[in-house]
């Protein structure tokens, strides 16, 4: 019997043991988790910032492209005041009136956007946040694709007909960037509801100047 006794395991120490193993293991685990939680909560942070003073460059681009189209809507409106017969050639503008072109689409930024979706750091974001500027990106690209068409085909009129024939078709012209200057005053609008959420450079206030002009698209 006693040396029955003496062969018998003391389990206890052994159950500590792996006790005290599996717990390290748990702690482990859980620090690394809560670590790249962490991480991934910075670059969801740094993605967002890039995002939102991205958003604030191409709010600032838009509002100088309508400021531009704007000017060109009322002068155009001025000459079509004055044709005694709509299609009349005799007084048109000239050359001097375009200096940034025909129409001057505003060169809008998607970099930041793309390598927040390229790196996965939009998984981290709030979703409210990632619905938010999709929406204004999506948009923003449709605005590339109008100008890039309207572009095509003014530069397809002055290649074959001149650049005098672009002058006297301001009356379609007129359409045209009255078109854009509506597109515009919706993405300064998209901005100027997204600057509560997303804060930063977007909370600037938009000029007396766009507002005038946004009303005075709103109205036709």
């Amino acid at each position: 019997m006693p040396a029955a006794k003496e062969r018998r395991l003391d389990w206890k120490p052994i159950l500590l043991e792996a006790f005290f193993v599996v717990l390290g293991v748990v702690l482990a685990l859980t620090a690394n988790e809560w670590r790249e939680a962490r991480n991934h909560r910075q670059e969801a942070a740094a993605a967002l910032e890039s995002i939102r003073e991205e958003l604030a460059t191409n709010r600032d681009s838009v509002a100088a492209s309508l400021t531009y189209h704007a000017h060109l809507i009322d002068t155009l409106a001025a000459f079509m005041r004055g044709a005694a017969v709509p299609g009349d050639e005799g007084a048109h503008p000239r050359a001097e009136l375009f200096s940034r072109g025909f129409i001057h689409p505003a060169p809008v930024l998607s970099t930041a956007w793309e390598a927040a979706r390229a790196t996965d750091a939009v998984r981290h974001m709030a979703y409210e946040d990632v619905l938010l500027v999709s929406q204004i990106y999506q948009d923003q690209e449709r605005y590339e694709e109008q100008g890039q068409i309207v572009s095509e085909n003014i530069y397809r009129t002055l290649f074959d007909e001149g650049f005098q024939a672009m002058e006297r078709k301001y009356r379609n012209l007129f359409g045209i960037i009255y078109t854009f200057m509506y597109s515009e005053c919706r993405l300064l609008e998209q901005y100027a509801a997204a600057a509560p959420r997303l804060g930063g450079a977007l909370a600037a206030e938009r000029p007396v100047a766009v507002l005038a002009a946004c009303q005075y698209a709103g109205r036709r």
